[in-house]
């Protein structure tokens, strides 16, 4: 496993964190440990900081699979989900994720820079 996560409930926020290689394993499993943890609330929004990864196995057939669950997952509803990504690649299949979630009650953001995504989060809810 190549992530962590910490629930920061005073700000209401995840912050995930992956580095080196980032399997599909930990693509499937990740929100259901993030939202089985009973510090995790549902309005709670998600910082995704994938800047540490080298590798990024998960494919479009994966993040369309991730895209699927999560647009369902009652857990994930009214969040915001802001993923940071250096590499273009990666960045790419955040890309992809944000567009697979449009019409979802959740708003997903893929950013280059972390100060953008902290931004972004920080603003009041509305469209993307």
């Amino acid at each position: 496993m190549s992530f962590s996560y910490e629930i920061d409930q005073q700000n209401g926020l995840v912050l995930f964190t992956a580095s080196e290689v980032f399997s599909n394993k930990d693509l499937a499993s990740c929100v259901e440990r993030i939202t089985a943890d009973p510090a995790f609330q549902s309005h709670f929004n998600h910082l995704i900081d994938l800047r540490n990864v080298e590798r990024f196995e998960p494919r479009s057939l994966q993040m369309q699979s991730r895209a699927s669950r999560d647009r369902t997952n009652a857990k994930l509803d009214r969040s915001h989900i802001a993923i940071v990504a250096a590499d273009d690649t990666v960045y790419g299949m955040a890309r992809m994720y944000q567009t697979l979630m449009i019409g979802a009650d959740v708003t997903v953001r893929a950013f280059h820079e972390m100060s953008d995504a902290l931004h972004w989060l920080e603003k009041p809810a509305g469209p993307c």
